[in-house]
């Protein structure tokens, strides 16, 4: 394939001049409306089931809306929360063995948090430098095998990362009230309590040619 200038007919208006054209005609109209646009935009009151950026996105249609066609407004409404709706069904296609690594890792790291509050037992915390070797010391358990070569400082940090668990600085580790980091038990627990909300929901890719998943 080669770079190559796109074909323009000689009959079409190049689009530059047409998009001109529509903005000449739309500054005309909103010139004329200028007071029922402004009338629109301060009464705007943000749509309940959108967040902050999603109601900044649509603001502008539903003004429009409100102004040419309020009586569709309820239908413009049922369009945004359609279109809102549909977006959860996005998947990021992956390969069969990709999913296995994702399950795994997921499973792997909900046992890790469960392991974690059983080693603070009902103590506030546990230093980050002994939490690593108590793991590993766990009969019973992956941590010594993890990856073929153990679970290592950066691995532990790396499955914790998603629940947003990390050791902070406390006076409350050790008797002598000394400042040391560690893991907090409420923050394990908070975490596991917390529905994870993963990243971009994935569809396995079937390895079968021209099969579905």
């Amino acid at each position: 394939m080669q770079p190559a200038t796109p074909r323009v007919s000689h009959n079409e208006t190049p689009f530059k001049e047409r998009a001109k054209e529509i903005g000449n005609a739309c500054a005309v109209t909103t010139g004329k409306h200028e007071p029922e646009i402004t009338a629109a935009i301060q009464k705007y009151r943000n749509i309940d089931f959108l967040n902050g950026r999603e109601n900044e996105i649509w603001k502008p249609v539903v003004v429009v809306c409100e102004v040419f066609c309020p009586k569709r407004r309820l239908e413009l409404e049922q369009a945004i929360a359609y279109i809102k709706g549909t977006k959860r069904l996005e998947r990021k296609p992956i390969s069969l063995e990709e999913a296995y690594r994702l399950q795994a890792e997921a499973e792997d790291r909900l046992q890790l948090v469960r392991d974690m509050i059983s080693l603070i037992g009902d103590g506030y915390g546990m230093l980050s430098g002994e939490m690593l070797p108590a793991l590993l010391a766990m009969p019973c358990r992956i941590w010594g095998f993890y990856a073929e070569t153990g679970l290592t400082k950066e691995k532990m940090e790396a499955l914790l990362k998603p629940m947003k668990i990390a050791p902070r600085q406390s006076r409350h580790f050790t008797p002598d009230k000394r400042p040391r980091r560690g893991y907090v038990r409420s923050d394990v627990e908070a975490a596991l309590a917390t529905p994870q909300k993963g990243g971009t929901p994935v569809q396995v890719l079937s390895n079968k040619g021209g099969g579905d998943a």
